[in-house]
């Protein structure tokens, strides 16, 4: 999240908040979503935090090798090691 926040929660009991508004220190989240064999999920406005709401979402096709990968979500911190997409 660029401005604002949002509120995730998933089938694999991850609750969590994050974006701008959450961020510690001023530093920005990035979540990484790997849904692999499958997982639900939603992502909500904090409408809480920021009635101002700023978001990008990328959406990326994983190689035929990692589509039934245990699905995982990470929320990273600016910083941090975060994966680099390599073609």
């Amino acid at each position: 999240c660029l401005k604002g926040g949002m509120v995730h929660r998933d089938s694999l009991g991850v609750k969590q908040r994050y974006g701008a508004e959450h961020a510690v220190h001023g530093k920005k989240d990035v979540q990484w979503l790997t849904t692999g064999a499958g997982v639900l999920h939603e992502e909500m406005w904090d409408v809480e935090s920021s009635q101002d709401q700023e978001l990008y979402q990328l959406w990326l096709n994983v190689p035929s090798r990692h589509k039934l990968d245990d699905p995982k979500v990470e929320l990273l911190e600016e910083g941090t090691d975060m994966p680099v997409v390599v073609r």
